[in-house]
């Protein structure tokens, strides 16, 4: 049995690449020696590598995730077929409200129009452009006419580790009090949208596998900070801590590696139609505290 991870030379197309999870997945496929797409609006000191590609693209902008699309292909001779879709606006830096009285229908608009839209339409170039390479012609579907077709025809024995990976939340699974438009947007993307598109790749490719990972609070550099500026130690302990197994946040490359997992076909060909709960073993979330006041807001 080879138990290599079997991802050398993959093409993969990353979503967010410029967040604080999205670096480290880049880093991660990077190491399994695939070569990277890294989309997002704008990068902060991008690292260099022969192996990647920065494009700085709206998730939400169909003509220029299109364009964007076919830049990596045009740099790596394949278009991808690993995508990983961690764009999103995060919870971190969106508005907070006490109550869904205080917000305003164009922050939930907003949220909904980068988290949700933002995925389907990157879900949806990955899958046109898989179904172009086998088929070698324009997929004519609603909306991707004038996304230019690969122009190396690919058989189906060709083409391995064909997965599309959504980075999801726990908040699509417990909510949040207070912005719905987060939890609504990552129910929408790691449930309703996963769940249709998992059949909907297996009719393009038999082995084409669609996924999502719904992580805990996540120990990143902005989580640290929220934690730093509570002297109470509410937040570490309500988001990470009093409903959560191992009372610790999850470490960032915990997601990387299970990204490279799905991503794999030796290592998961029969995984498909799945939310992945990365979280600590979290059983729910604390909603009030001993004196009766909540615990968000």
């Amino acid at each position: 049995m080879d138990l290599g991870i079997g991802l050398e030379d993959t093409v993969v197309a990353i979503t967010g690449a410029g967040g604080q999870i999205g670096q480290v997945i880049v880093d991660a496929f990077l190491s399994a020696g695939c070569y990277v797409g890294a989309f997002d609006i704008k990068f902060h000191s991008p690292k260099q590598h022969d192996r990647l590609l920065f494009v700085s693209v709206d998730t939400t902008d169909e003509e220029a995730m299109g364009k964007a699309w076919n830049t990596v292909k045009d740099r790596f001779h394949a278009f991808p077929t690993v995508c990983v879709c961690a764009a999103a606006l995060d919870l971190s830096f969106i508005e907070h409200h006490r109550s869904i009285t205080n917000m305003s229908s164009e922050q939930f608009r907003r949220t909904m129009e980068v988290n949700v839209v933002g995925t389907f339409i990157t879900a949806r170039l990955w899958l046109s452009h898989i179904e172009k390479g086998l088929r070698g012609r324009a997929a004519h579907q609603e909306g991707i006419d004038n996304i230019e077709c690969p122009d190396r025809k690919f058989r189906a024995d060709e083409l391995k580790n064909i997965s599309l990976i959504i980075i999801g939340s726990e908040a699509g699974t417990l909510g949040v009090p207070g912005n719905p438009d987060y939890a609504a947007s990552k129910s929408a993307v790691q449930q309703g949208l996963m769940l249709s598109l998992a059949p909907d790749a297996a009719r393009v490719h038999p082995r084409a596998r669609v996924n999502a990972i719904c992580p805990g609070a996540v120990d990143t550099a902005r989580f640290q900070e929220e934690c730093a500026e509570d002297p109470s130690g509410s937040v570490r302990w309500v988001d990470a801590e009093a409903t959560v197994a191992s009372r610790v946040p999850v470490q960032k490359e915990d997601i990387a590696r299970l990204c490279l997992v799905l991503a794999s076909e030796r290592w998961s060909a029969s995984t498909t139609g799945q939310a992945l709960r990365v979280d600590g073993g979290k059983s729910g979330r604390l909603l009030w505290s001993k004196s009766g006041n909540a615990t968000w807001g």
